[in-house]
């Protein structure tokens, strides 16, 4: 009976040592991870920022003009997201949004008929302002299109393309991989390497350094067409179609 009750109580040893052992383990392996960070989350939080910007340049990128491309990008914007919520909010309060429309018409009403104008004036001198800046690279682009298009119609036509779609700060130094498929794709023969460059006015291209100014488009050594946003679905609709085959790397 003594012999029994030695060995029962030397398994129940065995296991409490083999818990504390495990707690032991687990609180070493804690402190570990936050001494050094936790690489596996870290790991998966780098890729999969990746596939989400890759994602969003194939959503943003696809549309057929360059406009779907403005509004796409609007609906993404945090303003956008919270004007919406708003509206969606307001839609489903009836009561609010009653009460809205109530003092909307009452503020309207007490206005005087000298700031109802100024506020017009300044809305109808103000907006044509913003559109032009914003999109002043479009409208450069429009004007010297007809030109440029013949130019890269005969540097396109019959031959592939792979289109990149770097990131703002891409660089030989920052990005080295994405930079050497890019430089490697220009030694195929009868291929282009086009670059839809992030930027609206930087004149930086693959090399990382700045170039000679460009509002559309500019070929640079040993065969890169870096172009802007806005002159890409130009490419896109009216030249991109005489090409033998298109890649896309986002």
């Amino acid at each position: 009976m003594s012999k029994k009750n030695s060995n029962k109580i030397t398994i129940e040893e065995l296991k409490k040592e083999n818990q504390r052992l495990r707690r032991e383990n687990l609180m070493l392996k804690t402190e570990l991870e936050e001494l050094h960070g936790h690489p596996k989350k870290e790991k998966r939080g780098k890729y999969l920022a990746a596939f989400q910007r890759q994602s969003k340049n194939e959503q943003l990128f696809s549309k057929k003009i360059y406009f779907g491309y403005l509004y796409a990008a609007l609906q993404r914007t945090s303003v956008f997201q919270i004007y919406s919520q708003i509206i969606h909010t307001i839609r489903r309060l009836t009561f609010i949004r009653i009460t809205v429309i109530v003092l909307l018409a009452i503020f309207a009403a007490v206005q005087s008929s000298a700031i109802f104008v100024i506020a017009t004036s300044f809305f109808v001198v103000s907006l044509p302002f913003t559109l032009l800046v914003s999109n002043s690279a479009m409208i450069l682009t429009f004007f010297g299109r007809k030109k440029i298009n013949g130019i890269n119609r005969e540097r396109i036509q019959g031959k592939t393309i792979t289109v990149f779609f770097p990131k703002k700060g891409y660089s030989p130094a920052k990005t080295p991989f994405l930079c050497g498929m890019i430089y490697e794709d220009t030694q195929k023969e009868g291929h282009i390497t086009v670059v839809v460059s992030p930027y609206v006015f930087n004149t930086r291209g693959v090399s990382g350094k700045t170039g000679k100014p460009y509002f559309s488009a500019r070929y640079d050594p040993p065969g890169i067409l870096l172009v802007r946003s806005p002159y890409y679905f130009t490419l896109k609709k009216k030249i991109f179609s005489e090409s033998a085959g298109i890649t896309e790397i986002y």
